[in-house]
């Protein structure tokens, strides 16, 4: 009887590894292939700044909280400057969700394979979506991480966990501040609803308290102080609330039924996680926190900017509400249905992550098969890149040497990162509507002092009216003209 109980332990370990192997080899496929020039490209070059010595804020703007950058830079000390680098540093959050995830519903299920179910909701929905070094993958690790630390003081009965409850959720902040929101209002229910918890609240606010002091004494190690203040008011304050730029429709236009269907596809997160929050207070009340971040996160997340690559991340967690409503759930009928619903799900999301959009503006991530001799990127990617940077080479090494400033008049700085250029503003996020009259005059002081003679711009801004767009075309001719984008050296 032991040695049948050994064995079947031994299998189940060995089962585990197999499927650990699997999990990561997709991950690494998947990370491994693809090329974003935009959003990608932020935290990039952001970091590759941070590396070269200049202070976030200080010397460049971004409108995240500072762990992402932060962290990839530390990846590019490391192991040298490059994509893959900051893919593999996504590619390990993600790896350490997956793990989180499936350690905490180990720990709240002996079934064997209902474990696995959030694991791989999470897997098709959040880094088959996301691949790159981007704020909600490091967010989404360290928020998961604020639950599986409150939940290990009731299983291991252990307060210490307290303190990394804490921790968790403001680096959570740190690396993304709707999110960071969302986890340290986690910990405030938690503590409201545990009233003989309370007692620990000092413990967990020394978590919290410690990340905050460190980037407060660098803030002022840096005389960042009044930067910090400029960059936040302008991208929080001035452009978000007061002029609402880059906000989009709840539901975009369309036929009735085609709105319908998309409201119900975009309130499904919410949807889930109250009914999992009905299943939980009913039967286990104490761990109503993991339905409820599900919702703070999704609350937190779908607005301002509510389209199909901001509520992906946000879908990837709705497998924790799944998991709850499967294990909590009295009737047959509702564990089919919602087990009808995660297959569903699964399916949907492994085929538009493989073979639909990638990003949403890219091909799919099947057609990238194609390795460029670029030592800043070794990454697949598809037959429009790989003519697209090889011929973005050619002509800008034979106009500007390495680290020479260049400028990039639109939201592309993965640019600077692969062309190994500089940026000579403190902007990475260049858009019309976002860079207001006063930094452009900013800009273009930029382009004077630092003598920059090879200015890209998008083909969108052809006929753009704004002063910097007409400065450029009063001072640099039009040379060539690739993919979408215009060429311009000066005059």
């Amino acid at each position: 009887m032991q040695l049948r109980i050994i064995n079947n332990i031994r299998n189940y370990s060995n089962l585990n590894i197999i499927i650990w192997i699997i999990l990561t080899t997709v991950l690494f496929l998947v990370h491994s292939r693809g090329l974003m020039l935009n959003d990608e490209g932020y935290i990039l070059q952001a970091a590759q700044r941070i590396t070269q010595g200049e202070v976030i804020y200080k010397d460049f703007f971004i409108a995240y909280t500072p762990l992402s950058p932060i962290i990839t830079a530390f990846g590019f000390i490391l192991l040298g400057e490059s994509i893959i680098t900051a893919r593999l540093i996504a590619l390990a959050a993600s790896l350490l969700t997956l793990i989180i995830i499936y350690k905490l519903a180990a720990m709240l299920t002996k079934n064997e394979i209902l474990r696995w179910a959030p694991v791989l909701f999470f897997l098709v929905w959040g880094p088959m979506h996301i691949n790159f070094s981007w704020p909600v993958v490091y967010s989404s690790l360290t928020g998961v991480a604020t639950c599986y630390f409150l939940f290990c003081v009731k299983v291991k009965k252990n307060k210490n966990y307290y303190f990394w409850a804490g921790f968790s959720a403001v680096m959570t902040l740190l690396f993304k501040q709707n999110f960071g929101v969302a986890s340290l209002a986690v910990l405030g229910v938690y503590f409201l609803i545990n009233n003989k918890e309370r007692r620990y609240i000092p413990v967990t606010s020394i978590g919290i308290g410690l990340p905050i002091l460190v980037w407060g004494i660098y803030i002022l190690l840096t005389n960042s102080t009044d930067a910090v203040i400029e960059n936040f008011y302008f991208y929080f304050y001035q452009k978000l609330v007061v002029e609402g730029v880059d906000q989009t429709p709840f539901i975009y236009s369309g036929s009735a039924l085609t709105s319908i269907f998309k409201l119900g596809f975009y309130l499904l997160p919410l949807t889930l996680s109250l009914i999992a929050s009905i299943y939980t207070w009913r039967e286990k009340k104490e761990l109503i926190f993991i339905p409820l971040f599900c919702a703070l996160y999704y609350l937190t997340g779908i607005r301002p900017v509510t389209d199909y690559v901001h509520y992906t991340p946000l879908l990837a967690l709705s497998g924790l509400s799944i998991f709850l409503i499967i294990l909590y759930s009295k009737r047959r009928y509702e564990k089919i249905a919602i087990s009808l619903i995660f297959f569903g799900l699964i399916i949907i999301g492994v085929y538009a992550s493989v073979f639909r959009a990638y990003y949403r503006w890219e091909s799919p991530l099947i057609s990238h098969i194609h390795l460029l001799d670029n030592e800043k990127m070794s990454v697949l990617v598809d037959n429009k890149y790989k003519k697209l940077i090889t011929d973005m080479e050619e002509y800008v090494n034979a106009q500007t040497v390495k680290n020479e400033y260049i400028f990039i008049n639109y939201y592309s700085p993965s640019l600077y990162f692969i062309l190994e250029r500089k940026n000579p503003t403190r902007f990475i996020y260049l858009s019309p509507n976002v860079v207001d009259y006063k930094y452009q005059i900013e800009i273009e002081r930029n382009l004077v002092d630092k003598k920059v003679n090879v200015v890209i711009t998008s083909y969108l801004l052809r006929n753009d009216k704004s002063h910097l767009s007409n400065y450029i075309r009063a001072n640099y001719k039009l040379d060539k003209v690739m993919h979408n984008y215009m060429f311009w050296r000066k005059i």
